[in-house]
């Protein structure tokens, strides 16, 4: 590390130290690299800041320091080697010497990390805190300062062994750790940590354990694999409130070569509810051992030294590794109709190698299986609707929307269940109402289960025959629905039951903001009989209005938009276009093209009836 001070007249005189070099200073001390006379070693020596060093308060935070990394010893944990006493004139604390830099100098020029290598260093702080937390130890301040690297060629060009070559990650700075094996040495109401890293119960002064680490140990991962906090704000206020309130972009929306496995598993270490996160160090190092074993990295130590010595070259060769493991990982999933795993490994290899042709090859597998699953979908409610009705002749049904192909999260099929084609049309019913309903009521029962909507006998028509279990699929729940006039909850899944042979009404609304889907719309469905008992589905839609996307840049370039447009067309820019949705918002990752270079990527987020602008 490149010295802050070199003055020695300036430095402090401590007995049995020589200080050499300042090496840092924060809030509370400054570090110096000094020489232990007696044992004839350099270490890192800690001095408290002249004016703290008569303060109650600050010394008891010190020596709990001491006292609390003490019993920690950890290949990941700066070890500490000795205390001042109390009577000295000088408050500071000897640890170990690491010699190499910290995660914050790196990111300051890397910016973002390659996925494998955030991970990497992932695995080793997570081992050294659930080491800490086994022994009652919360360091309740992770974050890139704290988290160096030792670094053995700075010193040492040809280590003697290989074992002694690899670099090694350190977490230091337990200075507000807060020991659970004894009372806090804070004062009531005192938040210690840095905004951005704190977990929200430790901004809240709620009780905090090791789930706060996972939280922070998460906002440093999502900012070496995103380049950014996922918590930020223009005031320390405005980041505390968006951890608050859990505000920020998906990991993969940040930047799509993260990919949705590694977002994912970030999206769970900073959960704001610490119910919802890994509970403990353990599990969450588990998280991320398996997804570097999906991408055939077994050692850590190896890959993070290997990036060390040599960044570019390494993530060069990274992408060639990890293109080819995930276009098979693509092939396999597809093979097996696993769609969401098949997106996952699809959409990542395409972030990463957009102009890779077995990759555009694979994106089209993927969207030709979706239209194929779609298909199967409509012909297998088809035939099992002629079968509760008697046959395919006494049925009147239509194609379905198709479901959606966008590459995650694929929803159900949809199809219409209409009356019998023999039977004549019901009069609509004298509860059903021509305008939306005014408010809509919360849903009877666990599960959303409604109660019987109060139905007899229609003019014309046989006494209803016994009851049968009906499932409603709506789509967009957001819409207001009615049930034979009924309002209906906020959801789009509904179950009930209604009399075997009785006709129903379904309308649906949307609300006066909502400009996503077409309205209003009424639809009839026929309860069919079932000797199996059965639960008959019906499945409704609002027609999505097309989104559109406006499209600007230099006139000769081309992009495309593998997701959104459900094909690898180059298309020119400076255009508008009308893209059908197959729901309400769809995420896609665009790319800007110049010949054969891949000159740029977006995230674009399209709504069903709005304009959205694609500047490149």
């Amino acid at each position: 590390m490149a010295p802050l001070a070199s003055s020695q007249d300036q430095f402090p005189r401590v007995a049995k130290y020589d200080l050499q070099e300042e090496l840092g200073h924060g809030g509370m001390a400054t570090v110096y690299r000094a020489r232990d006379r007696r044992l004839g070693r350099d270490v890192a020596l800690k001095v408290i800041h002249r004016h703290l060093r008569d303060s109650g308060e600050v010394a008891r935070r010190f020596t709990a320091e001491a006292h609390a990394v003490a019993k920690l010893k950890h290949p990941n944990i700066v070890e500490i080697y000795d205390v001042s006493d109390e009577d000295a004139p000088e408050r500071y604390l000897v640890a170990e010497l690491i010699r190499g830099q910290s995660l914050r100098t790196l990111l300051s020029r890397r910016t973002a990390l390659p996925p494998e290598i955030g991970a990497c260093i992932g695995v080793e702080l997570a081992s050294a805190l659930h080491h800490a937390h086994e022994r009652g130890v919360i360091h309740r301040d992770v974050k890139p300062e704290n988290v160096l690297f030792q670094i053995p060629w700075v010193d040492q060009p040809h280590p003697e062994s290989p074992e002694h070559a690899l670099a090694c990650v350190k977490l230091t700075d337990f200075g507000i750790a807060k020991l659970l094996d004894q009372q806090g040495v804070t004062s009531t109401g005192q938040v210690l940590g840095s905004p951005a890293y704190m977990a929200p119960e430790q901004i809240d002064g709620d009780a905090v354990d090791v789930r706060a680490d996972v939280f922070g140990l998460g906002v440093l991962l999502y900012e070496c694999m995103a380049g950014r906090l996922p918590f930020d704000g223009k005031t320390p206020g405005q980041v505390l409130k968006a951890i608050l309130q859990g505000h920020y972009t998906p990991a993969d929306q940040e930047r799509p070569a993260i990919g949705a496995r590694w977002a994912s598993l970030l999206q769970r270490a900073i959960e704001p509810d610490p119910a919802r996160r890994y509970p403990t160090m353990a599990t969450l190092r588990a998280g991320l051992e398996a997804e570097l074993a999906q991408l055939d990295i077994a050692d850590p130590r190896r890959e993070l030294t290997a990036y060390l010595r040599d960044p570019e070259g390494y993530e060069a060769n990274l992408t060639q590794r990890l293109v080819p493991l995930l276009r098979e990982q693509g092939r396999r999933a597809l093979r097996k109709g696993d769609r969401m795993a098949a997106a996952a490994a699809i959409n990542r290899a395409c972030a990463l190698a957009p102009s890779d042709p077995e990759v555009m090859g694979l994106v089209r597998q993927l969207v030709q299986a979706g239209s194929l699953e779609r298909w199967k979908s409509r012909l297998l409610l088809a035939v099992g609707a002629s079968l509760l009705g008697g046959g395919a002749a006494a049925l009147g049904w239509r194609w379905s929307r198709p479901a959606p192909i966008t590459l995650a999260r694929p929803l159900p099929a949809m199809a219409w269940v209409l009356p019998s084609a023999s039977s004549s049309p019901p009069p609509s019913s004298p509860a059903a109402s021509s305008s939306p309903p005014a408010s809509v009521p919360s849903a009877a029962g666990s599960g959303h289960r409604l109660a019987t909507p109060a139905v007899g006998p229609r003019i014309g028509t046989s006494p209803p025959g016994p009851l049968r279990k009906v499932r409603l699929f709506l789509s967009p729940p957001s819409a207001r629905w009615n049930l034979d006039g009924n309002p209906l909850p906020d959801t789009n899944l509904h179950e009930t039951e209604l009399p075997v042979g009785s006709s129903h009404t379904i309308e649906a609304y949307t609300l006066p903001n909502n400009s996503c889907c077409e309205s209003p719309l009424k639809k009839t469905f026929e309860v069919q009989s079932s000797n199996g008992g059965e639960v008959q589905t019906v499945n409704v839609y609002l027609p999505l209005i097309p989104a559109r996307l406006e499209v600007q840049g230099a006139v000769g370039l081309y992009f495309l938009c593998p997701t959104l447009f459900g094909d690898s067309t180059l298309r020119p820019v400076g255009r508008s276009y009308q893209i059908k949705l197959q729901r309400v918002r769809e995420q896609g990752t665009c790319f800007l093209r110049d010949g054969p270079e891949v000159r740029g990527e977006r995230v674009v987020e399209l709504r069903a009836g709005q304009s959205t602008g694609l500047a490149w």
